[in-house]
């Protein structure tokens, strides 16, 4: 498990999650006050709904999403999971942390001091980031194309500060360097998790390395479930996820 030493910060991404993040919220300040972490994070990430504001009611510290890369025009918004995480690292390297644990914020049941201590004993001292197994609704027909069915595409991480060193520059503002670049432009859209995976984890999205510096943690008794990626019905959803799925793995090949 992690060092007595240890700073540990949660984050949640969140974008129109109202109906999940207050409890998620709740559940997270708790583990704050038994000392499981140090803080409890959500970047609002240009949420039109309530999101911020239940957050904060049930005790989280909110911070928007307002991250600007090398690349972005100007007076342009850029919503994202990537960007959001992005928001959340900064906040962690401020406050001087050793690990950020990122959870999503749809989880349907009770955060529990077990998810996050397993997560941490798993990381231990050699390795970069651990990987929480998750479940997640689907719809009919479509498994194949969801990615939270393959571990590795988890959301639920605890990852070493020193491991996103990369991404900064000094004095402590995101890096323009090569490395950085591919990092931040693979983030974009779905493609978070295949980043940490590709660049902090050094596998695949299929596991796939000889020297891996990421390792899945076994479940508990009590698992993880979120909401459905995605609603039935929705088709424009599904080709969606189809098309950034495919740009996802052309940036990667392409970025290498």
């Amino acid at each position: 498990m992690e060092s007595p030493a240890e700073k540990i910060i949660l984050i949640s991404p969140a974008h129109n999650e109202e109906r999940t993040i207050g409890r998620l919220s709740y559940d997270a300040r708790i583990l704050v006050d038994k000392g499981t972490a140090h803080d409890f994070v959500v970047i609002d990430d240009h949420s039109t709904d309530a999101t911020a504001k239940v957050a904060a009611k049930f005790g989280a510290k909110v911070i928007p999403q307002a991250i600007r890369l090398p690349y972005d025009n100007e007076n342009e918004t850029h919503p994202g999971k990537g960007r959001a995480f992005l928001q959340g690292l900064l906040y962690c390297r401020e406050q001087k942390a050793t690990i950020m644990v990122m959870v999503d914020a749809d989880l349907l049941g009770r955060l529990l001091p077990e998810h996050i201590e397993n997560m941490l004993r798993t990381l231990g001292p050699d390795l970069s980031m651990a990987v929480h197994k998750c479940t997640e609704g689907h719809i009919d027909g479509i498994e194949n194309i969801i990615p939270s069915f393959n571990p590795l595409m988890s959301g639920q991480r605890a990852i070493r500060m020193n491991a996103l060193n990369f991404l900064f520059q000094r004095d402590g503002s995101l890096s323009s360097s090569g490395p950085a670049l591919r990092f931040f432009k693979i983030c974009e859209g779905y493609g978070l998790e295949t980043a940490l995976n590709y660049r902090i984890g050094n596998v695949d999205n299929w596991g796939l390395s000889r020297n891996p510096r990421m390792a899945i943690a076994p479940n508990p008794p009590s698992g993880l479930n979120f909401k459905p990626p995605l609603r039935k019905g929705e088709t424009q959803q599904v080709n969606n996820v189809v098309r950034t799925h495919v740009s996802i793995a052309k940036r990667v090949e392409r970025l290498r």
